[in-house]
């Protein structure tokens, strides 16, 4: 301000001289000619230029001292600059106010930062935390799981792009777990015994008979008797192969080469021999010889029974068929061979009742249902 203040006084000094001498020196008619005007408006012209550029070198004055009190402080808009401006620009008389807006520079664009390069991804197979808060909390990720439930979550970090695994580094080597090896199961020798393994080629044989692989199941068996000194059930299941097929010398060759008295199966195929070869008697002998429990081979008391009735023991055959019943009476086949064994003993009452039993039971074979029923006609007049 003080240097407006000496600029002011210097324009003073340098205006016109004083009129009153020149009024002494030109007389009393000097003050009654008219100044030219055009001089003055000139220095009113001036004086108006000088003052704005003087108030233009205060306002840019000030605006740098602000500035540099300002550089911590928040710049202010372009808005507030201006407005600012607007209020501290004075009018004078005889000048026009002269409002200065404050230039809306742009900011410069900060310069981007670079990005920090990513930190080094430690993958970790399985992380286990336990997440107890002293509220429920409902988990985003996991909607089903409720903090209050205190459920252990297992958080587990995979790289699933090519991208993401190419940019993992492990810095921790971690030890591999060695693979514990499953226990190699002992697996137990059986060692069967004899009995055992004629059984097992026994059931072997049936099955490929049974398949219709004849050759292979007589190979089969004629090796295992030639290999093995017990072959009982083997010898039978074969023995009985070639009855069946009307091979009877070979069958009676291998009943020859073996004790038959150690297998009742032994002793019923030879009797069955003897009764395809018109030998009765003596395959009644045979079995008659070492009888056997019915709970132990019931085929072998079927057997001695028909022939008891085939040759005409009506006594012997009652006896085989009533243990036969004891054993079983649902059986209408044993109930017929009673009764006809009651029939030629001349037990007629008994053996009607047998034959009625006999008819009144299901699975009875048609030609000994049609036996029965005419023996019982005869019978009942």
């Amino acid at each position: 301000m003080s240097l407006m203040n000496d600029m002011l006084r210097d324009l003073d000094k340098r205006q016109a001289p004083d009129r009153s001498q020149q009024v002494e020196a030109q007389g009393y008619g000097a003050l009654t000619q008219q100044t030219p005007s055009h001089g003055s408006r000139i220095i009113l012209i001036l004086l108006g230029v000088i003052i704005i550029m003087l108030l233009l070198l205060a306002m840019a004055w000030w605006y740098l001292q602000s500035s540099d009190q300002d550089n911590t402080a928040e710049p202010a808009s372009a808005n507030q600059i201006a407005e600012f401006t607007a209020a501290e620009v004075v009018s004078t008389e005889k000048t026009s106010v002269v409002p200065i807006m404050a230039e809306n520079k742009p900011k410069p664009e900060p310069k981007p930062k670079p990005k920090p390069k990513p930190a080094p991804i430690v993958v970790k197979p399985v992380v286990k935390s336990v997440v107890k808060p002293e509220t429920d909390t409902l988990d985003i990720e996991n909607p089903g799981v409720v903090d209050s439930e205190k459920e252990e979550l297992v958080v587990s970090t995979i790289a699933t792009t090519a991208e993401t695994k190419a940019a993992v580094q492990v810095k921790e080597k971690v030890k591999p777990v060695p693979k514990i090896k499953p226990k190699q199961k002992m697996s137990k020798v059986v060692v069967l015994s004899p009995e055992q393994q004629d059984e097992k080629a026994a059931s072997i044989a049936t099955k490929m008979l049974q398949n219709g692989e004849v050759e292979k199941a007589s190979t089969y068996l004629y090796q295992f008797i030639e290999q093995h000194g017990v072959d009982a059930q083997s010898r039978a299941v074969l023995v009985g192969h070639l009855i069946n097929n009307r091979q009877m010398t070979a069958a009676d060759n291998l009943l020859n080469s073996t004790d038959i008295n150690q297998s009742s199966h032994l002793r019923r195929l030879r009797a069955h021999w003897y009764s395809a070869n018109n030998q009765p008697d003596e395959a009644i002998a045979v079995l008659n010889s070492l009888v056997p429990d019915v709970e132990a081979d019931v085929e072998y008391h079927v057997l001695l029974a028909a022939l008891y009735q085939q040759q005409g023991y009506g006594t012997e055959a009652v006896a085989r068929y009533a243990e036969l019943i004891r054993y079983n009476s649902e059986m209408p086949d044993w109930w017929v061979g009673m009764a006809i064994g009651l029939d030629r003993s001349e037990q007629y009452s008994s053996a009607a009742k047998a034959y009625k039993k006999a008819l009144q039971m299901d699975g009875l074979r048609v030609e000994l249902a049609d036996f029965a029923k005419l023996r019982l006609d005869i019978l009942s007049e």
